[in-house]
């Protein structure tokens, strides 16, 4: 005779139900178990830490702002950071007369222009903060660079420099 004969059926139903419950939270267990261990007998790969955000190369440092043959003069307004960046455009072109924002990823705006009949940019505007007024224009005429300060960030440009080679010498 075998199990079931013997059984009653409401019996043995329930042995089954059981049975397979069991089967289910053993393989339910097995597959939930502890991942967060690693195998000790397998290699283990470290985490990869040093994947760094993708950051726009950084602008190569212009040379020095040209030099006057005369040599360098006291200076009554010393050069600012970003005065070498602007000389070093007086001797290019501009596209159809005019680059907005030729520097876009640094601290202050630069505008230039190249007026018709020039060969090259002969002006150029800055707004060291960004705040939508000019703080200085600069004018390029040869060797002559002429700068109009704005000292109270206001666009009226109330003091006239000439570039020494190291620095602004105030027009009387």
């Amino acid at each position: 005779m075998t199990l079931a004969g013997s059984m009653k059926l409401r019996n043995f139903l329930l042995v089954v139900v059981l049975v397979g419950a069991g089967g289910v939270t053993a393989s339910y267990l097995a597959c939930s178990g502890k991942h967060d261990e690693p195998d000790k007998t397998k290699a283990v790969t470290p985490p990869v830490t040093d994947i760094k955000p993708a950051v726009p190369p950084p602008t190569p440092m212009p040379p020095p702002p040209p030099t006057p043959a005369t040599g360098s003069a006291s200076s009554d307004l010393a050069a600012r950071p970003y005065d070498a960046d602007v000389l070093v455009w007086r001797t290019k072109t501009a596209p159809k007369g005019k680059i907005k924002d030729a520097e876009p990823h640094a601290a202050f705006k630069l505008d230039l222009y190249q007026d018709h009949g020039k060969s090259t940019i002969d002006r150029a505007k800055v707004d060291a903060n960004r705040n939508g007024k000019w703080d200085d224009k600069y004018t390029f005429d040869g060797d002559t660079i002429t700068l109009e300060h704005s000292p109270g960030d206001d666009e009226h440009y109330t003091q006239k420099y000439h570039w020494n080679g190291s620095g602004w010498t105030l027009v009387p």
